[in-house]
This record gives C-alpha cells, sequence and structure tokens, in this order.
C-alpha cells in the first residue's frame, strides 16, 4: 500500500468505525442491527468499531489486489486490536475513575492506524496468505461472539455499561 492509500484508507475507516458508535441512538435501531453496531457504552461493544472496519479492510485488500489471500492480515490485524482498546482504555481509567471523551478518541485513533498498518504489513505475508480459510472463518465466529454477547453478556467488568 502506498503512502496516500495507506492515510485515505486509515481516515476512510476512522470515519466508518467512529460512525458505527452512533447507530445505537437512532429511532429505528433493532436487534439484528445490534449484531454488528454497538449497543451500549461498554467496552466490548466498542471492540466492534475495531472488527467491522478491519474486515472492511481485508475485503478492500482483497477486492483492489484481486487475491484473497489478502484478507488475512487486516484480520489478525483486528484481533491485535482487541486487546490493544482494552490496554489503553484500562490503563487510563483507574485513574481517572470514568472514561474520558477525548482519550478515548485519541485511543480509537491510535487503535485504527495499529490496524491498518499492520493489517496491510500483514497482507503481503506470503505464510498468511495461505490462511485465508482460516482468516474467514476467525471472522465468522469473531461475528458471532461479538453479537451474541452484546445480547448475552457475562457479569464482567469487559461487559460493564460507562455512563454516558
Amino acid at each position: 500500500m502506498q503512502k496516500k492509500e495507506l492515510v485515505i484508507t486509515t481516515a476512510v475507516l476512522l470515519v466508518l468505525g467512529t460512525s458505527m458508535h452512533f447507530v445505537h441512538h437512532l429511532p429505528f435501531f433493532g436487534h439484528v442491527m445490534g449484531w454488528i453496531f454497538p449497543v451500549n457504552e461498554s467496552v466490548w461493544e466498542h471492540m466492534k468499531m475495531i472488527f467491522y472496519p478491519s474486515v472492511l479492510l481485508a475485503l478492500y485488500m482483497w477486492i483492489s489486489r484481486k487475491e484473497i489471500g489478502r484478507i488475512t492480515g487486516p484480520i489478525a490485524a483486528g484481533l491485535v486490536g482487541f486487546p490493544l482498546a482494552q490496554a489503553l482504555f484500562y490503563v487510563y481509567q483507574p485513574i481517572t475513575h470514568h472514561s474520558v471523551l477525548l482519550i478515548d478518541i485519541i485511543a480509537y485513533i491510535i487503535e485504527v492506524i495499529v490496524c491498518v498498518y499492520l493489517g496491510q504489513r500483514w497482507s503481503g505475508s506470503e505464510k498468511l496468505k495461505k490462511m485465508w480459510p482460516l482468516a474467514i472463518v476467525v471472522a465468522l465466529c469473531m461475528a458471532v461472539l461479538l453479537g451474541w454477547l452484546s445480547y448475552h453478556a457475562p457479569d464482567m467488568f469487559l461487559f460493564e455499561i460507562e455512563e454516558e
């Protein structure tokens, strides 16, 4: 990926991912939409804002490069984004005792930049390209897990709903 393409892709995914955050406030938001879009302000729900843009990056890499093996890098990078997002949130939250919007925004920008960078780097790996069937299975499992736990969340800190 050239630098210009990398910057544009990152900006588009930031806008799309950020837009996902506000869908649950819309009057027509329904149960089925909650399988893709965040349904509340928990840290878990914000994982969707990393995962689905990573899937879109995978699809973009596949279509633009005309090589299905390119999907593996962005999907793997999206999985790296999960612990990164949690680490960034849980590092500052004990100090502030609540979520701070500016820090959350900066953290999200960092997460997307890291995911796009790793995704494009890893998409060129010949070893990872051969694992594209596994990447599809992992992506489908993650989509089901993200959606299911939106409505069947265990009583754990990751699923606690932050006050808006």
